[in-house]
């Protein structure tokens, strides 16, 4: 009689500690950590969780892969630009402020070169009445607009120097010598796009001539407006 005393006591408890078990599964003790449906706070605190989506792992690996930076360019006019930023926002799908306007300034080309020549001999002609004078022509080119190539004497990237010169030259004697502007002066506009996925680097719209290039160096000028960029000896 005593052992089955002892055995229905140990039973009664057992009995009890799950019933304590179960009251406290229910959280009517305080609540159960591991119970999501006890912490509302919790899912109050998440943020946006209707952006987070799975990925094949592919994408995931370009989603881990270092942002690069990408330039789109040059454009000339406010029109093209807005057109370029349109297809930004919504071919690329970026939000605006993902993207800076860098305004550059390209440098103009002047040349000093002979008068176009007639034929092959005529080049040859005039290559020996310019080192006759003691100038030793860069090379030969054509130039936009004529059939024939000239003597290239000297290169600027500043008219003031390039006229300054052929009034040098005018005034050894080669009067032949004339002023080609092949370049003037311009500012073009670029879209730089500092921080761009792998899996945007491939995108490509009518809207951005040239594509997606690595974005340029800061650190000096594009093109500085100088004086002679070469000087015949």
């Amino acid at each position: 009689m005593r052992r089955l005393g002892l055995l229905g006591l140990l039973l009664a408890a057992l009995a009890l500690a799950h019933a304590l078990l179960w009251v406290w599964s229910q959280g009517w003790l305080g609540g159960n950590p591991g119970s999501t449906q006890r912490e509302p706070a919790r899912l109050a605190a998440q943020q946006h969780p209707e952006r987070w989506q799975l990925l094949a792992p592919q994408a995931a690996s370009s989603a881990l892969a270092p942002l690069q930076c990408r330039e789109i360019g040059a454009y000339g006019d406010e029109a093209a630009l807005q057109a370029a930023e349109a297809a930004l926002l919504g071919h690329m799908k970026l939000a605006g402020g993902q993207w800076q306007r860098v305004d550059r300034s390209i440098a103009g080309q002047w040349l000093l070169a002979s008068r176009a020549a007639d034929n092959a001999a005529d080049l040859e002609r005039k290559k020996q009445a310019l080192q006759r004078a003691g100038v030793e022509p860069l090379r030969a080119q054509s130039i936009k607009g004529e059939s024939e190539p000239s003597w290239i004497v000297q290169r600027f990237d500043n008219e003031t120097a390039a006229l300054a010169a052929q009034n040098q030259l005018r005034a050894k004697g080669l009067r032949q010598v004339r002023l080609v502007a092949m370049r003037l002066p311009a500012q073009q506009t670029w879209l730089r796009l500092p921080a761009l996925r792998q899996d945007q680097l491939s995108l490509s719209h009518p809207a951005w001539p040239g594509g997606l290039r690595p974005c340029a160096a800061e650190t000096a000028p594009v093109a500085a407006a100088a004086s002679a960029a070469s000087t015949a000896p």
